[in-house]
């Protein structure tokens, strides 16, 4: 049942299973969100990286992660 669940959720994402069974997966990890404004040419780096993953015949996949922007981050001022 669990697999099942699986691979109809790849299914609702239009990933086709002959694409991704017999490839391996690489997972392109992208830092950008609209908080960051440093990384704002991430999306098309990782546009060209998936490109390049799909031809050498793997199966790209984008996965998100937390990002601290300089514009957050504050030195922390200790009291003595």
């Amino acid at each position: 049942m669990r697999s099942f669940g699986h691979r109809s959720r790849t299914k609702q994402m239009s990933f086709l299973r002959e694409k991704f069974v017999v490839s391996p997966v690489i997972g392109i990890i992208n830092t950008w969100n609209k908080i960051n404004s440093c990384h704002t040419h991430l999306p098309e780096r990782v546009k060209d990286v998936k490109l390049g993953v799909f031809s050498a015949g793997g199966f790209p996949l984008g996965l998100p992660t937390i990002s601290l922007g300089e514009q957050l981050m504050k030195p922390i001022e200790w009291c003595t």
